[in-house]
């Protein structure tokens, strides 16, 4: 056993794996990692903000693009087609707009 919550952090850091994504077929994969959250909005007043995107993954479809989003702490977003915005903040000192 660790003796200090650092030892124990440096452990857990190094034996952590990443969690393993399969890339769907059909899908185009971009880095968002620049960015520190992503929210989208809905007609209906309903927002979706996602904090610490690391992945997304985009359907392009005739009646509007869907989107998957891997996070920072491995959860996976699905944002169906139908969001009349998207907003983001990206984390200090990244490109406004990196794709």
């Amino acid at each position: 056993m660790p003796d200090t919550i650092d030892q124990h952090t440096r452990r857990f850091q190094v034996t952590k794996t990443p969690p393993q994504v399969h890339d769907p077929e059909g899908m185009t994969k971009h880095d968002v990692s620049c960015e520190a959250w992503r929210a989208y909005a809905f007609s209906d007043g309903f927002e979706y903000m996602i904090q610490e995107p690391k992945t997304l993954w985009v359907k392009r479809k005739d009646d509007g693009d869907s989107h998957r989003i891997l996070d920072g702490k491995g959860v996976i977003h699905y944002v169906n087609a139908g969001w009349r915005a998207l907003r983001w903040k990206n984390l200090p000192g990244r490109p406004e707009v990196s794709f």
